[in-house]
């Protein structure tokens, strides 16, 4: 059995704790929110190569968004944002779209929406 692929892939920087980041690590399955075009929107993130993050860390992230179809063709490879707990903690550049347009399509399938692969947006 094959598994889906995240949404998306980034490089995430976590703001140091002097700069107003957060007091201690994060691990696998975090979710934090995600702020881009001046929308929050809830995200669960993996992080593949490390158990754990610390403030002042860059890492690679998988990036999961709660509602996929709301983001396909909006997000792009390039396309920067902050993630937010409360305040800002990090902030991102997606480098990949990876499963984003699957994972649309079967929210959508699921909401009774049709899958056209050309769908961009609510």
């Amino acid at each position: 059995m094959s598994e889906t692929p995240h949404d998306v892939e980034a490089l995430l920087t976590f703001l140091g704790t002097a700069e107003g980041g957060r007091l201690g690590p994060v691990f696998s399955d975090w979710r934090p929110m995600l702020r881009y075009d001046g929308r929050l929107w809830i995200v669960r993130i993996d992080f593949p190569n490390t158990p754990s993050v610390n403030p002042g860390d860059k890492v690679l992230a998988f990036i999961d968004f709660l509602s996929p179809e709301a983001h396909f063709g909006k997000l792009s490879a390039g396309t920067f944002f902050d993630i937010i707990e409360g305040r800002k903690v990090a902030y991102g550049l997606i480098t990949k779209l990876a499963g984003l347009e699957e994972s649309a399509r079967r929210a959508r399938e699921r909401a009774g929406m049709p899958s056209n692969n050309r769908w961009r947006g609510p």
